[in-house]
């Protein structure tokens, strides 16, 4: 027979998903839902853990606070938990987000609830930009086939653009290069590097963006730790640069580069 103590913990389980989030996680210092715990009323009581607070985005998000510029457009491929999203708005850019997990994309908007982010300066779209990689199929699930798909010359016009599409980069730049005219390309494209995701290509992204004229002007860690080029590529071989200390994130690595 249960005792009180127990009961009062399921019914405490039962309810929790209903109760409001009195104290949220932050990702890159951009409150969370999702996958940074919320903590719940009565969660202390029965010694649940306190939200988690970590710097996982922290690569892209510290691009759009260093270098978009109030009134930009900014693109974002991979929306994922909507982290990056915040930050490109919080910086004054206008932010069009294509997302293929419609599970993502839910989580995107109560993100962009819980930083108090303009609804008119972002516009979410459920889809796959080009072709879906094998890597975020696996990881998300079957319903993403259904997922509409767009051609990268969708992306454009804009004025920076991030890629975080776990290794679809590829297909991406390779589409933008179809279309190419120098007054519709970005002035800045942030990217996300998956070496293992890449099937041994990695430097592939680095070539592509290259030949669309583009130059690199910084490189960092997953966390946002600048690195040098060497460190950047020793990274994409599978080596970890001792950058910080043992909390670090250093996979995936994010290249800055502008035309």
């Amino acid at each position: 027979m249960a005792t009180d103590e127990e009961e009062r913990r399921r019914c405490h389980e039962r309810l929790r998903d209903a109760l409001p989030a009195v104290e949220c996680g932050t990702c890159a210092g951009v409150r969370v839902p999702r996958p940074a715990e919320p903590r719940k009323p009565f969660d202390r009581l029965f010694d649940r853990g306190t939200p988690e607070h970590s710097s996982f985005e922290g690569g892209l998000v510290s691009v759009h606070r260093e270098h978009t510029r109030p009134g930009e457009d900014v693109t974002v491929v991979g929306g994922g938990f909507g982290i990056t999203t915040v930050a490109a708005a919080a910086a004054g850019a206008r932010v069009t987000v294509y997302e293929a997990s419609a599970a993502r994309l839910a989580a995107l908007r109560e993100t962009l609830r819980l930083n108090g982010v303009d609804p008119d300066r972002v516009t979410p779209r459920r889809a796959v930009v080009g072709t879906l990689a094998d890597a975020e199929a696996e990881a998300k699930g079957q319903p993403l086939l259904s997922s509409p798909t767009v051609p990268p010359a969708d992306l454009l016009p804009c004025d920076v653009l991030e890629l975080d599409c776990e290794g679809a980069e590829r297909t991406v730049l390779r589409g933008l290069a179809d279309e190419m005219t120098d007054s519709a390309m970005p002035r800045l494209v942030a990217a996300e590097v998956h070496p293992i995701k890449l099937g041994g290509e990695p430097d592939a992204v680095l070539a592509l963006l290259a030949g669309l004229g583009y130059e690199p002007t910084a490189w960092l860690t997953h966390d946002g730790a600048p690195v040098s080029r060497d460190q950047f590529e020793r990274l994409l071989d599978g080596e970890t640069p001792d950058v910080t200390g043992p909390d670090h994130q250093e996979f995936p690595p994010v290249v800055v580069a502008e035309r």
